[in-house]
């Protein structure tokens, strides 16, 4: 979650994975304790207002309301004040999805081009490895998650296909479906369309039906009815600006609003195991199906934590799997999540932006949860295990959004190796790091956690590591993993040697130094070329600025900022090469000046080849196709 503002904002209608935050040193051991921390934390923040629910099996047990649905501060959240949960809509058209495969309606392996072949995906493997319903998912179709302009607001009476139809260029399996989950919110909003092409009924009509219905759930909805709308907070940004309400394309991915004690009957009924005031709505075995992947290939080789069906499972180092979903849209910033063995979960949900509270108020209701039911004991490691095997440098290899690949292979490097008999997973550099605990078959899980949450899986020489959801990192010797770190230093270095050298020569020449020197004839390009670089960060930055609706806007089409990132990337190339050019042959200039220019070109022709292996040469952010390297 600590990302890049403007990469946090594409995360859109998704904060996180699941329910996996740890409680604090000291967790809240009553109620009233718990209340007062949250509400102090509450008054701390910058958010206005916030709903809390703990629960267990008869729904909401406990529910408290702080602050008000306005920053004027003229209406106070109530426990009816209805949210926008965001990412939360996945386990609802999970759970929805499975009712309709044990009625005979739906079935999960059925491919995608079979059940919906007027949707668009391209797919070079389709012929053995066809993406399936299930992927749509479990996040495993191997998509590129929605670009920026299928953010935008459809209006209210878009129909899904709407949403879907608009840019199919995301929807590229950038790998063999069913090997790797990256999340994507195409996937759920897709499956949410098959099943009304199965049904002849809008979505919308079928969870009303199926889940709100029978659960109470009378003012919660995918749509902005009138009844939402009376009752519907306000939302806004980091800076306090008003964010408005986006109609979404892709509504059974990220559009249900609900208030948090509503929301805490389906975290009941995933507790209650599929049963509701005396009727099975999903059996026993369907929700554990929900709670459990299947489809990756870390599922497929023992590890059974993950995503599901729309619902995610992460152990915690105190003991016990939290499992639930998290989600963020409009400004809003929600959460559940539920110990199925205590029979206990929580609910939150908060109108702003404001990620500090976000940990704070998960962590409170996760530790007071914790000190309600006896902690399990950890499982018991594996002794006698050759953990040299796994060690080496492990760089990200499944990024959400395909067009930050060019930072992650540069950034989001591990090192893996054994210190003392523990396998340590830690930075590139330094000493720190996460000890584990082996459990053989490759499985491992933090020191004190009760089951596996990752694997390492060796394929002939490739070893990987998979944790969970998103986290697929792969093995590269020293030299493959620093190498596009080292080019970005290199043209950092080479930038500022040249902004440093072109000051001293100004502030020298008043004194009658370099008064015959025509260093411009090697310099002019490569400081065009430097420009160029400067403007694409300053185009992301101030695009980025403001909320998410102003980013949208600035990022999901053509506008100052996208066509500044295009023709920058396009122009760096070019620069590149005629300075290249210019400090072979330029006239009447010192071969010091032409070296220190060369060396400069070089750096930013280099530059210019990596940025052209990710396709971000001449890139329209708002609808691209996703370039892997090396396919």
């Amino acid at each position: 979650m600590k990302r890049l503002a403007w990469v946090l904002i594409l995360a859109a209608f998704h904060v996180a994975g699941a329910a996996a935050s740890d409680e604090p040193a000291a967790a809240p051991g009553t109620l009233e304790e718990l209340d007062r921390r949250i509400g102090e934390a509450a008054a701390a923040s910058n958010a206005p207002g916030l709903q809390v629910a703990i629960v267990d099996a008869g729904g909401a047990s406990w529910t408290r309301a702080y602050g008000h649905i306005d920053r004027e501060k003229t209406r106070p959240v109530s426990d009816d004040s209805v949210f926008r949960a965001g990412s939360i809509s996945k386990s609802f058209t999970g759970v929805l999805a499975m009712m309709l495969v044990e009625d005979g309606v739906l079935d999960l392996d059925e491919t995608l081009r079979t059940a919906a072949p007027e949707v668009a995906f391209q797919n070079q493997w389709e012929e053995t490895d066809p993406v399936r319903l299930v992927d749509l998912s479990e996040h495993t179709t191997g998509w590129d998650d929605v670009q920026f302009s299928e953010y935008r607001d459809f209006g209210p009476d878009a129909e899904l296909l709407d949403g879907i139809s608009f840019n199919p260029k995301s929807r590229t399996s950038r790998w063999k479906p069913g090997t790797y989950a990256s999340y994507n919110n195409a996937g759920p909003a897709i499956l949410g369309y098959v099943m009304e092409k199965k049904t002849g009924r809008r979505f919308d009509d079928l969870m009303a039906d199926r889940i709100f219905e029978p659960l109470g759930m009378k003012n919660c909805s995918f749509l902005l009815t009138d009844g939402v709308k009376a009752k519907l907070s306000n939302s806004y940004s980091g800076d306090g600006s008003p964010e408005p309400y986006v109609h979404i394309g892709m509504r059974p991915s990220g559009s249900l609003n609900c208030p948090a004690a509503e929301l805490a009957k389906f975290v009941a009924l995933l507790i209650r195991r599929g049963e509701w005031n005396g009727v099975q709505l999903v059996s026993p075995e369907g929700v554990a199906r929900i709670e459990t992947p299947t489809r990756s290939l870390a599922a497929r080789n023992g590890l059974s934590l993950g995503y599901g069906l729309g619902v995610h499972g992460a152990p915690t180092r105190s003991g016990g799997v939290f499992y639930g979903h998290n989600g963020g849209i409009d400004g809003f910033l929600a959460e559940y999540g539920y110990l199925r063995d205590a029979g206990l979960g929580f609910v939150f949900m908060m109108n702003s932006p404001d990620s500090e509270l976000y940990e704070q108020v998960s962590a409170l209701v996760i530790g007071y949860l914790r000190t309600q039911r006896p902690i399990p004991p950890a499982a018991s490691p594996v002794e006698g295990i050759d953990l040299g095997v796994y060690e080496g440098f492990y760089r990200q290899m499944t990024p959400r959004s395909e067009f930050t690949r060019v930072l992650t292979d540069a950034f989001d490097i591990v090192r893996v190796e054994e210190r003392d008999g523990v396998l340590v997973v830690g930075p590139a550099f330094g000493s720190g790091g996460a000890p584990l605990a082996a459990f053989g078959g490759g499985l491992f899980a933090r020191e004190g956690a009760a089951e596996p949450d990752r694997i390492f899986i060796a394929t002939g020489d490739r070893m990987e590591m998979i944790r969970g959801l998103q986290d697929a990192y792969l093995r590269v010797g020293a030299v493959s993993a620093f190498a596009p770190l080292s080019l970005l230093a290199a043209t950092a270095f080479s930038g500022a040697l040249a902004f440093f050298t072109t000051l001293v020569w100004c502030l020298l020449r008043p004194f009658g130094l370099f008064m015959n020197s025509n260093r411009w004839r090697a310099w002019l390009w490569p400081y065009l070329g430097f420009i160029a670089l400067i403007a694409i960060v300053a185009a992301f930055g101030l695009g980025a600025s403001g909320g998410f609706s102003r980013f949208i806007a600035n990022m999901g089409g053509p506008s100052a900022y996208t066509l500044t990132i295009a023709a920058a990337t396009l122009a760096l190339p070019v620069f590149a090469a005629l300075g290249l050019l210019a400090a072979l042959a330029a006239p009447r200039v010192a071969f010091g000046a032409r070296l220190l220019a060369g060396v400069a070109s070089l750096t930013l022709a280099a530059l210019s080849l990596y940025l052209w292996n990710y396709g971000w040469i001449g890139m329209t952010l708002w609808s691209y196709p996703p370039q892997v390297p090396g396919q």
